[in-house]
């Protein structure tokens, strides 16, 4: 599929690491059900300055709808307080159905 991956030219992401598992933030939490993955992006930076040259850590959220899945946010390191969490106690548990 040649549009599956998609971003941005400014700044231009080289490379990518450490991606982690998703982690599943309820609605009750997260204002929907999302799932997030974090990762570390290797980038040469923006030309506006707002977005350093080099590893810095990302993370993308997602949410399911009727259309499959889709790309609710995203942001430089630990996108909320939420995903901060789990780099001290792990992430939540998945629903069981």
């Amino acid at each position: 599929m040649p549009h599956t991956w998609n971003w941005c030219d400014d700044p231009r992401l080289l490379d990518y690491r450490s991606v982690q598992s998703a982690s599943y933030f309820p609605a009750s939490e997260a204002g929907r059900d999302e799932e997030c993955v974090a990762f570390e992006m290797d980038t040469h930076g923006s030309s506006d300055g707002s977005m350093p040259t080099g590893w810095q850590p990302w993370s993308l959220c997602f949410v399911k709808t009727p259309a499959g899945w889709r790309m609710f946010d995203q942001g430089q390191g630990l996108a909320s307080p939420r995903l901060a969490l789990l780099t001290s106690i792990g992430p939540p548990p998945r629903p069981t159905a």
